[in-house]
């Protein structure tokens, strides 16, 4: 007897449960994607460029083919300036007076 009332409990709780509870899950599509609207061109601003007033010279002097060749430029800006050789070695002074060593 305890069987039976054991069994038609088990059977009573396998009724109550919902007949299908694994079922794939309602379809809803997806948004439309958000496209901001493009933005609006502006052409750039032309101006009216002229030539710049480059000046550039080439020379030979053959005096017997000596060839003593030359050239000469001018541009309408100041040239950067170069810097020729090395370095200088980087020797940093110490800002204090060190304490004196003592050798033994």
């Amino acid at each position: 007897m305890k069987s039976f009332v054991v069994v038609s409990a088990l059977l009573a709780v396998a009724m109550s449960a919902p007949a299908d509870p694994y079922r794939p899950a309602p379809y809803h599509p997806a948004p439309a994607p958000y496209h901001p609207a493009p933005a609006p061109y502006h052409a750039a601003p032309t101006y009216k460029e002229e030539p710049a007033a480059y000046q550039y010279q080439y020379a030979v002097s053959d005096e017997y083919a000596g060839l003593n060749f030359g050239a000469d430029e001018a541009p309408p800006y100041k040239p950067a300036p170069v810097y020729h050789g090395a370095p200088a070695p980087y020797k940093p002074a110490p800002v204090y007076k060190p304490a004196p060593v003592y050798h033994s």
